[in-house]
C-alpha cells in the first residue's frame, strides 16, 4: 500500500517540475520585406512592419508549439507601361508553428499560417490567405528573443501570392 501512496506523490512531484515555466506569453516586432509572385505585372519588394502577440506551450525539452497572432502589412510597387503603383495589404496573420530546439536557446520553426483581411478592400482581393510559414528564433536567457522567417503564401490575392521574409525580435514572459 505505502508503494502504491509512493507512486502517486512521486508522479504529482514530477507534474509539478515539469509544469514550471512550461507556457509563456510574449510581444513581438519587425520589420516585413514582401513581394507577390506568379504577378500579371513586374514587381518590386516593399518593407513595412508586424506586431503581435506570442504563446509558447514547451511540451518537452526539445519541442514546443508556439501559434501567434499578429498584425501584419504586406505588399509590393508594381511596375507596368504606364508607371508605378504601390499595393498594401493589411493582415491578421495567425501562424501555428512547430519548435525544435537544436541547442540550447536556438529552434528551428515550421508551421502553416492563415491570414485575414480586416477590412473590405474591393473585388480586387481576396479576404484570406494561408500558407508555410518557417525560420528560426534564438532566445538569450532574459528571454529576449530574435526571429528570422519566410512565408510562402499559397492563395492568390489578387495580384499574385505572398512571400514574406520577416525579422522579429520581442520578450517572453514565463507563466506556469
Amino acid at each position: 500500500m505505502s508503494n502504491i501512496v509512493l507512486g502517486q506523490d512521486s508522479n504529482v512531484e514530477s507534474y509539478d517540475h515539469y509544469s514550471e515555466g512550461n507556457f509563456s506569453l510574449g510581444l513581438k516586432l519587425g520589420p516585413n520585406f514582401s513581394t507577390f509572385s506568379d504577378s500579371y505585372f513586374d514587381t518590386e519588394g516593399m518593407v513595412r512592419f508586424h506586431i503581435g502577440a506570442v504563446m509558447k506551450f514547451k511540451l518537452t525539452d526539445l519541442f514546443s508549439i508556439q501559434p501567434e497572432v499578429v498584425y501584419s502589412q504586406y505588399g509590393a510597387t508594381f511596375n507596368y507601361n504606364y508607371g508605378d503603383f504601390e499595393e498594401e495589404i493589411d493582415y491578421l496573420s495567425v501562424p501555428i508553428l512547430a519548435c525544435f530546439e537544436v541547442i540550447e536557446g536556438l529552434e528551428i520553426q515550421a508551421g502553416l499560417q492563415f491570414g485575414w483581411v480586416p477590412s473590405i478592400l474591393g473585388e480586387d482581393y481576396e479576404t484570406g490567405d494561408y500558407g508555410f510559414t518557417g525560420g528560426a528564433q534564438y532566445t538569450l536567457p532574459m528571454n529576449i528573443f530574435f526571429q528570422a522567417r519566410y512565408y510562402f503564401g499559397l492563395n492568390n490575392i489578387g495580384y499574385g501570392y505572398n512571400r514574406v521574409g520577416s525579422i522579429s525580435v520581442g520578450y517572453l514572459f514565463n507563466l506556469k
